[in-house]
């Protein structure tokens, strides 16, 4: 049996049925591509038609559980610059410990049929960003509550919109205005953002801070307990930049302005058009009003040494607006 053959009886044999509940007109479920060619591969027996079909599948069924009416895919090309976040990173190399030796077996096919458009979904690739971003570019761009998102990353739980997990399709509603909601033993809204900025991400490599001094001198490693700590009496953004810039100086002194905006821009999901590394000093977004912050400067260096490099920055291709 070829692999054509085998693709067209897998798809007979696994048809869904139709949603109880009817599309919400305009709504578009965006789903994570990266997460796609790694989660629906199966194992190393899994036919290739098997993988192919378990993407369908899985679109299928958020689509239905989040009451779309159409669905993207957002994908990260190779060879992106990942919004120059391997510029701004100094700490720690932005996804330095990440490894090509735990791809299973069918995620090459997987990907070429995502890089190629060879599904029947619209593709949004980035070669200039990360898919992380475009999913809050498309959120602002075509509204927060027209939007579902479907990712296992959990950077995108900062991010405003309806929310479907991933392996069961949990729902969660996150307002562009929510600082913290509790959902499925999750932190979504803006809070996790500040979370994060402590704690940091180990997926990416983004160290966050790495500790503080405590009262006796001690120097203490800063982890997901310690950060909601930290934060639990936190009850806005404001709060939040103050209390973890006072930590940030506790460690890093005169050069603490300097590390927070670094750990900003590395953590910041951007909703610009561009995916801009300042997405994350634009008002009402978390460093508003640090533009003119030396902070500010640096970064921009590192970044205008990148693009001398050849590492310039051009605009991702739009979502699909109908």
């Amino acid at each position: 049996m070829d692999l054509a053959d085998s693709i067209r009886k897998v798809e007979e044999s696994s048809q869904l049925a139709n949603a109880s509940l009817p599309p919400i007109p305009g709504r578009m479920l965006l789903v994570d591509g990266d997460g796609l060619a790694y989660s629906c591969a199966g194992s190393d027996d899994t036919d290739p038609g098997q993988a192919r079909i378990n993407v369908l599948t899985k679109i299928e069924a958020a689509m239905r559980a989040g009451r779309c009416e159409r669905a993207c895919i957002l994908l990260t090309m190779p060879g992106s610059h990942k919004g120059h976040r391997f510029a701004v990173a100094t700490v720690k190399a932005y996804q330095g410990q990440r490894s090509s030796g735990r791809r299973p077996k069918n995620w090459a096919y997987l990907r070429n049929l995502l890089e190629n458009s060879k599904l029947p979904y619209p593709i949004v690739r980035t070669y200039t960003a990360e898919a992380d971003d475009l999913f809050g570019r498309a959120g602002k761009s075509l509204g927060w509550d027209n939007v579902v998102i479907l990712t296992e990353d959990k950077d995108m739980q900062m991010v405003p919109g309806h929310h479907l997990s991933w392996r069961d399709l949990n729902y969660v509603w996150v307002p562009e205005d929510a600082w913290e909601i509790n959902a499925h033993g999750k932190v979504f809204g803006r809070k996790w953002f500040w979370l994060q900025m402590l704690q940091g991400d180990t997926a990416d490599n983004v160290p966050g801070l790495p500790g503080f001094f405590d009262a006796k001198g001690a120097f203490k490693p800063v982890g997901p307990k310690t950060a909601e700590k930290f934060l639990a009496d936190c009850k806005d953004e404001f709060e939040a930049r103050a209390t973890v810039l006072g930590l940030y100086r506790n460690t890093y002194d005169d050069k603490a302005g300097e590390h927070l905006a670094e750990q900003a821009v590395l953590l910041w999901m951007r909703r610009d058009a561009y995916s801009s590394w300042m997405d994350v000093f634009r008002p009402g977004h978390p460093l508003d009003g640090w533009a003119l912050d030396p902070a500010f400067q640096e970064i921009a260096r590192r970044v205008e040494e990148a693009d001398k490099l050849n590492i310039g920055v051009t605009v991702c291709p739009p979502c699909p607006e109908s």
